[in-house]
């Protein structure tokens, strides 16, 4: 190959690469201008394409946060229901110790015993934030945004046309 040949088709592929370049930057730019004009509906909200492109990664911290919640309640039930087993061992060895363990307790010392023990060591779950409605929310927007975002985006770019 001639030193002129070499140093032509070196300038060609160059100008090639270079225009690949340019049309991927204009190609990009219109997307975005696209993404940022074009309205879409996704679980009841309208947004832009770039919101809903974004929305899908505040989905992702909605998630961590809706498994955190779940996983606070459950403990908080847990340690109600072990509250309550710990209470009721104490109203059951009360009422032995009372009534001895051959005599079948009366109902008034059962109840007496019960109540007192109770009213002494109570448990009350204190819910400020109403954690089931939220939770309750949460799953709903969740599983609306991820049941139709996919459909909705691909829909948009099917029809949307852009000129480069």
């Amino acid at each position: 190959m001639s030193e002129d040949e070499y140093k032509k088709n070196t300038s060609a592929e160059h100008q090639s690469l270079t225009d690949l370049i340019s049309r991927r930057d204009r190609l990009k730019n219109a997307i975005m201008k696209s993404n940022s004009v074009t309205e879409v509906e996704v679980g009841g909200n309208k947004m832009t394409v770039s919101q809903v492109i974004e929305y899908k990664k505040i989905i992702e911290y909605k998630q961590k946060l809706l498994q955190r919640l779940k996983y606070q309640r459950q403990q908080v039930v847990i340690d109600v229901e072990l509250h309550k087993q710990k209470v009721q061992s104490k109203i059951d060895d009360n009422i032995k110790v009372i009534c001895g363990k051959d005599t079948k307790p009366d109902e008034n010392v059962i109840k007496s015993v019960s109540d007192g023990i109770t009213k002494g060591d109570p448990i009350e779950v204190f819910d400020p934030l109403g954690l089931d409605k939220i939770i309750k929310e949460l799953e709903t927007e969740i599983e609306d945004f991820k049941a139709n975002v996919d459909y909705v985006l691909s829909e948009s770019n099917a029809l949307t046309v852009i000129t480069v």
